[in-house]
């Protein structure tokens, strides 16, 4: 899992394990795209919300996260059932 409590009670972004798993043809995008300031800004202000509130970021991204996961259960479902 990419984002793991410690054993201090703080939270943790693994890029490592962040990157394995994801497909492997967004890889070499997502390496470049984790050695930028604005990545490390980003990820660094979520870990300090977690860490701070004890929850995750309650903002526009977890939003449309939540949304995409939706509407991918949503299809995915859908399309599972069978036609006789």
């Amino acid at each position: 899992m990419a984002v793991s409590r410690q054993s201090d009670g703080q939270w943790s972004f693994n890029r490592d394990d962040f990157i394995s798993s994801r497909p492997a043809k967004f890889r070499p995008v997502l390496t470049s795209l984790m050695s930028s300031q604005a990545f490390h800004q980003f990820i660094d202000e979520r870990l300090d919300v977690w860490n701070s509130t004890g929850e995750a970021p309650n903002d526009m991204f977890e939003q449309a996260i939540r949304q995409r996961r939706e509407i991918n259960t949503v299809s995915s479902s859908s399309s599972s059932g069978s036609i006789d």
